[in-house]
């Protein structure tokens, strides 16, 4: 290896490149920046792929709020001679079905349904099952082992039974199988409560043991001031993380 420079007072880099090894003098009063010895790093862009899903998302998303407005989103009932099994055209851009109806307007006025379910259910689902995690995680004691006990009973059941039985239970005196949108949003919130409330009050033992809550609490901050501003901005993500459950 090749000796480096012999000059006690002058300051450099070492270079490395291969077997080769090199001393750059740079002066004595020169001064080597961290930032400078960090590789930098690559930006990804986002690919051609993630666009195409956002713009139809969002595409989806405005024709379904604006549908009741849009002149060429029609009744989704209305059934017409021509649109009998159409193929896509002009006038019906995503055919027809066996009776008649335009299967576009169908399309967009059932997305405003599913929108709605789906909005709404995981809302609610947040609220109340990230509410039970929350004191749970941070009061603990007979609240806790019951709240929690509750949630491994939902968990037992698989959620496609748990969803049927609900869904018999709620019409018990119609003696059928079907379900209004306000039903399903319910049984839907509560499928997902179960596992948002563990997780939530997972993540909140973690943060309730942290420096910055003990010095809030050093400070005279109160339970409910302690949970909404030092521990809920810290189990948000993870709570989001349960929508890909």
């Amino acid at each position: 290896m090749p000796e480096l420079s012999p000059d006690p007072e002058a300051t450099g880099v070492v270079a490395e490149s291969g077997a080769e090894v090199r001393f750059e003098a740079v002066g004595a009063d020169a001064r080597v920046e961290p930032d400078d010895l960090v590789p930098e790093r690559e930006e990804r862009a986002l690919g051609t792929g993630f666009w195409v899903a956002v713009t139809w998302i969002v595409g989806l998303v405005v024709l379904a709020v604006l549908a009741p407005w849009l002149p060429f989103v029609d009744d989704p009932e209305a059934i017409s001679a021509e649109g009998l099994e159409a193929v896509p055209s002009a006038d019906f851009w995503f055919g027809g079905d066996d009776i008649g109806r335009d299967i576009f307007s169908r399309v967009i006025w059932g997305a405003r349904v599913s929108l709605f379910i789906g909005v709404t259910s995981v809302l609610l689902g947040f609220l109340l099952g990230g509410s039970i995690g929350l004191t749970a995680g941070y009061f603990g004691g007979r609240f806790e082992k019951v709240a929690m006990g509750a949630m491994d009973v939902m968990l037992a059941f698989p959620a496609l039974v748990l969803a049927l039985a609900l869904v018999t239970f709620l019409n018990a005196d119609a003696g059928d199988q079907g379900a209004s949108v306000g039903q399903v949003v319910l049984i839907l919130t509560i499928l997902s409560i179960p596992a948002l409330a563990r997780i939530t009050r997972a993540a909140t033992l973690t943060y309730s043991q942290r420096e910055f809550v003990t010095a809030a609490r050093a400070l005279g901050a109160r339970d409910m001031r302690i949970l909404w501003r030092e521990i809920l901005p810290n189990v948000i993500p993870p709570m989001a993380s349960c929508l890909l459950y």
